[in-house]
């Protein structure tokens, strides 16, 4: 959001997955700073490894070889980035009208079962988009690009393909 706010010239079409277009409200920013200090103390391994159940779909959260990825990825990306990240998601600001006003196509893709950030929400987003394209995959939470990764990518080629038809 910060490259389309601060060069929208340079992009010519915007895919946003599980995500939100809603800056934090008092309670998920407090939320965010509880795990700022639990990270900050030491926790963060723990509490990531905490959430498998909220980031996966149920089905997902019993296939081993997706536990084993994602413990990876939580491995790999850190103490300090995930920090960076909840420090980002807390001052993130609220990105309707940019969406709203943007002209470029935009796909919107949700986990069906999205605990983190519902389908609803996203949904509310991409109608507030003019002609964006908003999808949701089944059986998917949070992790739904890594539960789902080839219906995730095969709609991405899809509106891909239409967009450069056209």
């Amino acid at each position: 959001m910060a490259i389309l706010a601060a060069a929208k010239h340079r992009i010519k079409g915007l895919i946003l997955a599980n995500t939100q277009d809603r800056a934090d409200s008092p309670g998920q920013t407090r939320f965010r700073q509880k795990y700022l200090q639990i990270a900050a103390e030491g926790g963060y391994e723990e509490l990531v490894a905490g959430q498998a159940d909220i980031v996966f779909h149920p089905d997902s959260a019993r296939l081993e070889h997706l536990k084993v990825v994602r413990e990876r990825m939580v491995i790999g990306y850190g103490v300090e980035r995930f920090m960076a990240h909840l420090k980002a998601c807390i001052t993130r600001a609220d990105s309707r009208e940019l969406l709203r006003t943007s002209s470029m196509p935009v796909l919107v893709v949700a986990g069906e079962d999205d605990i983190v950030i519902p389908a609803k929400l996203q949904q509310a987003m991409a109608e507030n988009i003019p002609g964006c394209t908003y999808r949701t995959i089944a059986a998917t939470g949070h992790m739904m690009p890594l539960e789902k990764a080839d219906k995730f990518a095969q709609l991405v080629v899809d509106w891909i393909d239409v967009q450069v038809s056209h």
